[in-house]
């Protein structure tokens, strides 16, 4: 093993006791970030083999009103050797909100040696924000007049990231909204206003055996006026059949999925997260099917997605 591989696994290493110990915020949707890099990343468009079809279906904090409820679909691949395209379409709600996001990302990779590349990728598209008054719960509802009325707003996005490679090792940061968007009632009063966040993710992949590699990943998400919010996974994949995770989010959840491949080209899984603060007094966890589909394996090079879940 030569200084540099040292060095980045130290690194890696040093950055995993650090995600453990960060201060978590509940984002239990985050433990599926590996199902869906594009959603923070735009640079991760083209990071398989071929034509990859992501999708999921996931219900937040069970038996609590008003719980985020989410759809998620990603079309993503390579179109040259250096190009990779892709569209991601969001479908948000919690309680009388409701975003949807439809968003295109473009990515370009250089070889930056032998054995490391780097993919910078730009995120552009629009969201619809709706927000339905008649569906609160008032208790003098005659005091205000927009109860009746459901607001819409429509809004620009512009995002970037970067992320850095080899077979083994990843490292990426992503800025998926730069645009501050606000929301006003017709009284021009703020309903709600977007925040920018950043999130940095890494990941290391482990050969156990001819069988078995064990690949712990992290994200980090940064965001104005929030701590700072970790996901750490311990992921394991056997054969390149089977997949299965345990994830932490510090003072936030804890929770897992499986993963199944079949017909070689499709992989379906499902994953529980359960709050570990005081929160779950108040739900009874939170559940996420997804389906990913791989074609034309082998089409333009190998990005880290690919390799773990190939």
């Amino acid at each position: 093993m030569n200084l540099v591989n040292i060095k980045y696994k130290l690194i890696f290493l040093i950055a995993m006791l650090i995600a453990i110990n960060s201060f978590g915020q509940s984002n239990p949707k985050l433990s599926n970030y590996e199902f869906s890099p594009l959603t923070y990343n735009p640079s991760f468009a083209g990071s398989d083999d071929g034509l990859t079809i992501s999708s999921l279906y996931s219900t937040q904090w069970q038996g609590f009103e008003g719980a985020p409820e989410t759809q998620f679909l990603a079309v993503h691949s390579m179109v040259s050797p250096q190009i990779g395209v892709g569209i991601d379409i969001i479908n948000d709600q919690i309680g009388a909100s409701k975003e949807t996001q439809i968003l295109t990302n473009f990515a370009y990779k250089i070889d930056i040696n032998q054995y490391w590349k780097i993919s910078m990728g730009i995120k552009a598209g629009f969201s619809t924000y709706r927000f339905d008054f008649s569906s609160l719960n008032i208790e003098n509802p005659f005091e205000i007049n927009l109860l009746s009325n459901k607001k819409t707003s429509t809004n620009f996005n512009f995002g970037t990231g970067f992320y850095v490679y080899n077979g083994q090792f990843y490292l990426g940061i992503g800025v998926p909204n730069l645009v501050i968007s606000e929301f006003y009632d017709n009284n021009n009063d703020i309903i709600a206003k977007s925040t920018q966040h950043y999130y940095m993710t890494t990941g290391h992949k482990f050969i156990l055996n001819n069988e078995i590699s064990f690949w712990p990943t992290m994200m980090f998400r940064f965001a104005k006026g929030a701590p700072v919010s970790s996901l750490v996974n311990f992921n394991l994949n056997w054969k390149d059949q089977f997949y299965t995770s345990l994830n932490l989010d510090p003072k936030a959840s804890v929770g897992g999925y499986f993963g199944l491949r079949i017909l070689d080209k499709f992989i379906i899984g499902y994953s529980y997260d359960t709050s570990i603060n005081n929160f779950n007094n108040y739900n009874s966890g939170s559940h996420t099917i997804f389906l990913k589909v791989n074609l034309n394996n082998g089409f333009f090079g190998v990005g880290p997605h690919s390799s773990f879940f190939r």
